[in-house]
């Protein structure tokens, strides 16, 4: 098997995926903004019967590492609508016995709306959280068909259904989603290079397939230690609608269909201010067409409002060290947002 042909869609595995949904939406004038780091590591695949295996032949240690930082912000367009997005710049490096491939460049962006369903679905008040998000991933301009590539190349489409419950006075929350993902065969706005397959050693075909549709779930809990420290652990995954049923080989070298599990946790420490600094990690413990990843990512992140009233809030709020004024501002709520 020819690693260079594999890489590719390997990826996608890694990619923070828009199955961690979000059940509240923000208010209106008010932004949460992130940047962080997260980097992912794996030396095994599963293959498409769930078998695992080597990643590379004769290669033990890390043949497979993506770095990539992310700018993530969600502002509050309405009391019920809250627009969202994240740009990741990737660097990402996988080696075999003979060479080592190596591309940089910025990958899909993903934007969206969720739209608050707390009136329709009777989860009125700050303990209850519902919503419905629109998601899309676009790509920016890279070159879809470099061994590896910082994305699949096409624009994807989905939807999630999402519900939170905050269990105050108690300290801590939970929420679940469910979607869908549906890539779409418009490759427009990525590009694919001219190169002489068999000769060209960081390039592969460019062949346009046409990707499965995926069912998305995730599950969150939250707990807070006290008024600054929140931990949370995590699971989700993705499940193509069809089986995967086509090994990787130089003959299939895009795993159009996929599924895996996520699982981790992580921390959020509350710094002075509205600042806050977060770290996750994330395994893969089974999985078909895809790899056994390890992931970690840390990042720093603040909330503010653009409206004065807004603003004042939030200060008499600091004053009093995030006490929350009432059982409807439960201070156990998702502060890591979707990473």
């Amino acid at each position: 098997m020819q690693l260079r042909s594999i890489v590719i869609f390997l990826i996608f595995a890694l990619l923070p995926q828009t199955g961690m949904g979000q059940a509240w939406t923000q208010k209106a004038g008010s932004v949460y903004a992130k940047v962080f780091y997260g980097q992912s590591a794996a030396t095994e695949q599963f293959t498409f019967d769930g078998t695992l295996r080597a990643y590379a032949d004769n290669v033990d240690y890390r043949p497979y590492v993506e770095q990539a930082a992310y700018l993530y912000t969600d502002i509050g367009l309405t009391n019920t609508v809250t627009f969202f997005g994240t740009i990741p710049y990737k660097r990402i490096r996988v080696r075999d016995t003979s060479f080592e491939y190596q591309t940089r460049a910025i990958g899909s962006a993903e934007v969206g709306l969720s739209v608050s369903l707390a009136r329709i679905a009777g989860a009125t008040g700050g303990r209850n959280a519902a919503s419905i998000s629109i998601v899309s991933s676009i790509p920016l301009g890279y070159t879809r068909n470099y061994a590896p590539s910082a994305g699949s190349g096409q624009v994807n489409v989905g939807a999630l259904l999402s519900y939170g419950r905050s269990f105050y006075p108690a300290p801590f929350y939970a929420q679940f989603s469910v979607g869908f993902e549906h890539p779409t065969s418009f490759y427009d706005l990525s590009v694919a290079r001219d190169c002489q397959v068999g000769q060209d050693l960081d390039c592969v075909f460019d062949s346009r397939p046409e990707f499965d549709d995926l069912f998305l779930y995730s599950a969150e809990l939250g707990l807070n230690l006290g008024r600054r420290i929140l931990v949370q652990g995590v699971v989700g995954g993705v499940w193509s609608i069809e089986a995967p049923d086509i090994a990787f080989s130089v003959y299939n070298p895009f795993p159009t269909r996929q599924r895996y599990v996520k699982a981790g946790g992580g921390v959020r420490i509350q710094l002075p201010g509205s600042v806050g600094l977060s770290g996750q990690i994330r395994f893969t413990p089974v999985g078909a067409n895809t790899i056994k990843s390890t992931d970690y990512f840390v990042g720093l992140d603040i909330s503010f409002s653009t409206r004065k009233c807004c603003k004042e809030k939030n200060a008499e709020q600091m004053k009093q060290k995030e006490k929350p004024e009432s059982a409807d501002v439960p201070f156990s709520k998702p502060h890591q947002r979707r990473y």
